[in-house]
């Protein structure tokens, strides 16, 4: 009965360490993917930033100007009434 319950007693020390040992890894796995979260949501805001930088009219219109798809626009002007009286 004696040996028993040091074998018992021996058998949750050894549990006892295993545990703690899982314990560490699962803290050390914990700790990557908090930094991998951490670099991903960087990595997202810059993407956004560059999304709504190409997203915008000022870069649609200077792409534009770069690849010649501008048409200067003739001005109308309000001296000649031809527009406001139908002449």
């Amino acid at each position: 009965m004696k040996y028993l319950i040091w074998f018992l007693l021996l058998l949750l020390v050894i549990l006892n360490i295993g545990v703690f040992i899982s314990s560490i890894r699962l803290a050390d796995e914990i700790s990557f993917f908090e930094i991998e979260t951490k670099k991903l949501h960087r990595e997202n805001v810059e993407l956004e930033k560059e999304i709504s930088f190409y997203d915008s009219y000022q870069y649609a219109a200077s792409q534009a100007a770069e690849l010649g798809f501008i048409k200067k626009a003739t001005p109308v002007y309000l001296e000649n009434l031809q527009y406001a009286f139908k002449q």
